[in-house]
């Protein structure tokens, strides 16, 4: 009896089962090389107080940890020890975040949230250019005016929960678990991989 093709491509990141010509890998986003574009799935987003606790997580792997190092310098010179720990928590912290954001969307805290960034028209990952250089660097820059934070944090209230810098992105946050990150394999679409008849 012949040997059956191969009627699934399991992701070399994340070892996910996948269509055997998909351009994209289900659940981590990796391009596969294929020609297939698999329909959107259907995310749930993330709730805000999910964000809100993964915002906090993020602090200390921020711009944060250098500016309260430059301030207690200026305030508490004998603290030098303590001052050096914040800069090489922000700056190593940060250089972990914009990995993690470019490969999964996520932050520490949207990690261990289970919640992950995705741009808003394709519902795929964003990779560097979306999450690292326009969602985190320009929000971050934007931030230090003090008035667009507080404005930029208002708009979570509104019923899509985008806050101001998901529409600067084009990017939401939605569930990791339901965008098939790290959870069970999700099922192949039954129209683009069929199992053989018997």
């Amino acid at each position: 009896m012949a040997n059956q093709p191969n009627r699934v491509m399991q992701c070399p990141r994340c070892d996910a089962d996948n269509h055997p010509d998909a351009r994209d890998c289900q659940r981590c986003d990796m391009a596969l090389g294929g020609g297939v574009v698999l329909p959107a799935r259907d995310l749930v987003l993330a709730s805000r107080e999910s964000r809100l606790i993964a915002k906090l997580i993020d602090l200390p792997f921020t711009m944060v940890s250098l500016i309260v190092a430059s301030v207690m310098q200026s305030r508490w010179p004998a603290t030098e020890q303590l001052q050096l720990a914040l800069i090489l928590l922000g700056v190593f912290g940060m250089m972990a975040q914009a990995a993690l954001l470019s490969r999964d969307g996520q932050t520490i805290g949207k990690r261990l949230l289970k919640i992950r960034v995705v741009r808003a028209d394709t519902e795929r990952n964003g990779w560097f250019v979306t999450n690292v250089v326009v969602r985190a660097g320009v929000n971050g820059l934007l931030s230090l005016t003090g008035i667009y934070f507080v404005v930029d944090a208002a708009f979570i209230f509104f019923s899509n929960r985008l806050c101001l810098h998901d529409y600067i992105s084009g990017t939401k946050v939605v569930g990791a678990a339901h965008a098939s990150l790290g959870g069970a394999r999700a099922p192949l679409h039954q129209d683009l991989c069929p199992h053989p008849k018997p």
